[in-house]
């Protein structure tokens, strides 16, 4: 990452807050991609709280992690919530800039876009290095 004059810090084509309390909510970022694309698509208030199945089972660091079993799979689905300090736009960028998950995603070794079909809608194909269970 590069200092730029306006108190900005560059990453990728991507410029962040250069302040400390903001580059730990772009810490988080690097954790996880599943972790930022569970918080854009449960934004509104956990239904942890109205009993449809969804059990706390972490609270660590401002992340909250609940499980369930699956209706028709016999993998249990995960949900994680947690408040950044950062603008949508630079959530969205690094959401939908693909071809730079290699930069942040925790394990990725491979990301390309397969077919855009909107702003809104895209596939991608993604390549992670996980040891096998």
């Amino acid at each position: 990452m590069e200092a730029t004059n306006k108190g900005l810090r560059r990453f990728g084509t991507c410029y962040l807050p250069s302040k400390n309390k903001d580059m730990k909510a772009f810490h988080f970022l690097r954790i996880s991609s599943h972790v930022i694309l569970a918080m854009l698509l449960w934004a509104v208030p956990s239904s942890a709280q109205y009993g449809d199945g969804w059990k706390l089972k972490r609270d660590k660091g401002g992340v909250k992690v609940y499980m369930r079993e699956a209706a028709d799979s016999p993998i249990k689905e995960l949900r994680f919530t947690a408040t950044l300090e950062a603008s949508m736009n630079a959530i969205a960028y690094l959401l939908t800039n693909v071809e730079g998950f290699d930069d942040w995603v925790y394990a990725s070794v491979k990301s390309e876009t397969i077919r855009k079909i909107s702003d809104q809608e895209i596939y991608y194909y993604t390549e992670m290095d996980f040891p096998w269970p």
